[in-house]
């Protein structure tokens, strides 16, 4: 670049040049999968997953799918109706778990956000559990928070102990509804939950009922291993708050058998 090209150079010019470049390869990374999918087909597919014969279902779940992540906006649009979320959860599976941070983004969308949660309590499971810190973010958000709650007590198992140190920090939450998410996701890891014990213990006292009643449900479905939170327990089944009282007292005939 010579001298006079250096001088009459502009920077800002540039840097729309670049924002603009950068903003036409964004859409094309989304619009192109679509494109080469074609409107017939995409109609067509969207049709066929209606179908009543199940192979031409699972022909058009693996379609739309074969779009990637691209594919959910016009998913999330198609599911306007409840009879439709179990077919779209279909190739929000078969997508795979891509699709989750996806879902994730998709629930800020004003339009959209509700469906999005949804489809991703449907498809949430162990696997895709890497999501965890986006979805105890997007429960804080009151819009979506039981969309992501839903799903995030939903994607924990049995086996899914490396999280139980998420979700316990996540008890100190200042958001109730967080803590309360949390102790339910908690309750979900039965094969390890002796070591959860001592944090639901804790979260017994919290002074939002809420967090109690997850807390106590929590402890009834990790069951005999939480035979040292009988003692916290017993003083939860005196609770004022009714469910507290209830769910406590139900816990401790699980412990006991």
């Amino acid at each position: 670049m010579n001298e006079n090209a250096i001088k009459n150079f502009s920077f800002p010019r540039a840097r729309a040049f670049f924002a603009c470049a950068l903003a036409l390869a964004l859409v094309a990374a989304v619009l192109l999968p679509l494109a080469a999918f074609g409107a017939g087909e995409w109609d067509r597919a969207f049709t066929d997953l209606r179908s009543s014969d199940e192979k031409v279902r699972t022909a058009a779940v693996k379609a739309l799918a074969s779009n990637g992540e691209a594919v959910l906006p016009a998913l999330l649009e198609w599911m306007n109706s409840a009879g439709r979320y179990g077919l779209a959860a279909q190739v929000g599976a078969a997508l795979g778990r891509p699709a989750v941070p996806a879902l994730v983004r998709l629930l800020k969308d004003p339009d959209l956000g509700g469906r999005a949660g949804e489809l991703l309590f449907r498809i949430s499971r162990p696997e895709v559990s890497a999501e965890l810190p986006a979805i105890l973010a997007c429960v804080r958000d009151p819009e979506v928070r039981d969309n992501c709650g839903r799903a995030l007590v939903q994607m924990m198992s049995p086996k899914g102990g490396r999280h139980r140190s998420a979700l316990e920090e996540a008890l100190k939450d200042g958001n109730p509804i967080v803590r309360a998410y949390a102790a339910t996701a908690l309750g979900q890891l039965t094969g390890k939950g002796r070591g959860a014990v001592a944090a639901l213990v804790e979260a017994l006292k919290d002074p939002e009922p809420i967090v109690r009643r997850s807390a106590a449900l929590a402890l009834g479905k990790i069951g005999k291993k939480a035979s040292a939170a009988v003692p916290a327990l017993e003083t939860a089944a005196k609770d004022p708050d009714g469910e507290v009282s209830r769910l406590a007292a139900q816990a401790l005939k699980g412990i006991r058998g």
